[in-house]
C-alpha cells in the first residue's frame, strides 16, 4: 500500500464493530436478507451470493468497486442487475459490464448503467439497452462506490467466496490490481446478480417453461438433498451439479420432461458414485437453453 495504510472495514450491522485478528479489517452485521420482488428467480438469475448478511466500506472514504464474472451456458441478453446496497453515496454511481479478461482480470468495459445515490436497500436496475452475451464467454458485472467514511455500500454474503467467481474488489488504496476479498481476510460473494433472456436476441419472447424457482432443500447437505423444479409445458431438461470450478460432477435429469412438478434425490456422489468433497457446489437448470441456478454447501 502507498502511504499511510488505508483500512477497509466491512460492515455487518448491529452497530458494533470488531476487528479481524490481522487488524486490517472491521466488520459490523446487516441484515439485508434475499431480495424480496426483484430478480426473481422465475427470470433466470445468475449470481454466487446467498442472502445479504454484510457490507463493506472503505474506512477513510473514497472509491472503490466489486464485482463478480459469470459465464452463461447459452447465449444471453442481460435485461437488469441485482445488487444489495446498504448506504448511500456522495452522487449516483455506476454499474459496468466488462467482457472477457482472465479468471481473475476483467476485459474492456462494454456498457453501463447508472443508478440512485439514495439506494439502501436490494435494488434492480434495468438495463437501458439490449446487451447479448456469446455462450461460454466470462463478462462481469461491477458495481462502482464513492462514498464517506463511516459507511458501508456494498452487500455481501455470510460465505464461503466462490473463488475467482464472486469476490473481486479493486481500489487505488488497496493495490492497482483486482483481488478477492478472501485474500484481505474476508470470506464472502458480493450480492450481484445478472437477470438474463436466455433466448437468444432477446428481440422475440418465447413463452417460459420454468414455472417456478429452482429449490433445493437443505442448503447445507450433510446426507442427501432434495432438488425441485416446475415445468408450464413439456420440454427438454438437463439438471446437473458443478463444483466452484464449473465442472459438472453429477448428471441428475437429462431428457425431455412433462409439464408439473418434479423432484430428484441427491447423495452427495459424482456419476462415477464417489462422495464429493466437502465445499460449495451449484445445481443448474437448463430448460430450451434458458438457464436457472441455486446453490448450496456440502458437508460430510
Amino acid at each position: 500500500m502507498r502511504g499511510s495504510m488505508i483500512v477497509l472495514t466491512l460492515a455487518l450491522a448491529l452497530g458494533l464493530a470488531m476487528a479481524t485478528p490481522s487488524g486490517v479489517l472491521s466488520i459490523v452485521k446487516t441484515s439485508g436478507g434475499e431480495p424480496a420482488g426483484v430478480g426473481s428467480f422465475d427470470a433466470e438469475t445468475l449470481h454466487y451470493d446467498g442472502d445479504n448478511y454484510n457490507a463493506i466500506g472503505l474506512t477513510s472514504g473514497g472509491v472503490f468497486r466489486v464485482a463478480a464474472r459469470f459465464t452463461p451456458a447459452a447465449i444471453c441478453t442481460l435485461t437488469s442487475v441485482v445488487h444489495f446496497h446498504n448506504d448511500p453515496e456522495l452522487s449516483d454511481q455506476y454499474i459496468v459490464v466488462y467482457g472477457p479478461g482472465t479468471t481473475t482480470t476483467p476485459g474492456a468495459a462494454i456498457d453501463s448503467a447508472q443508478y440512485p445515490a439514495s439506494t439502501t436497500d436490494w435494488c434492480e436496475v434495468t438495463w437501458p439497452a439490449l446487451l447479448e452475451l456469446p455462450a461460454g464467454t466470462d463478462f462481469w458485472v461491477s458495481i462502482w462506490h464513492n462514498h464517506s467514511a463511516g459507511l458501508f455500500p456494498a452487500g455481501l454474503d455470510a460465505g464461503p467466496m466462490v473463488r475467482d467467481r464472486g469476490g473481486f474488489i479493486q481500489s487505488d488504496v488497496i493495490g492497482p490490481d483486482w483481488q478477492q476479498i478472501g485474500d484481505l481476510g474476508y470470506d464472502g460473494n458480493w450480492n450481484i446478480r445478472a437477470v438474463i433472456n436466455g433466448g437468444g436476441s432477446g428481440v422475440e419472447e418465447l413463452q417460459p417453461v420454468v414455472g417456478s424457482r429452482l429449490e433445493v432443500t437443505p442448503t447445507v447437505v450433510r446426507d442427501f438433498a432434495c432438488v425441485s423444479y416446475s415445468l408450464s409445458r413439456g420440454a427438454r431438461v438437463e439438471l446437473g451439479v458443478y463444483d466452484v470450478s464449473g465442472e459438472q460432477v453429477r448428471t441428475l435429469a437429462a431428457g425431455t420432461v412433462a409439464a408439473g412438478d418434479h423432484s430428484v434425490t441427491w447423495n452427495r456422489t459424482d456419476d462415477s458414485g464417489r462422495t464429493v468433497a466437502n465445499g460449495t457446489y451449484f445445481y443448474r437448470l437448463v430448460v430450451e437453453g434458458r438457464t436457472v441456478t441455486s446453490k448450496a454447501v456440502v458437508l460430510n
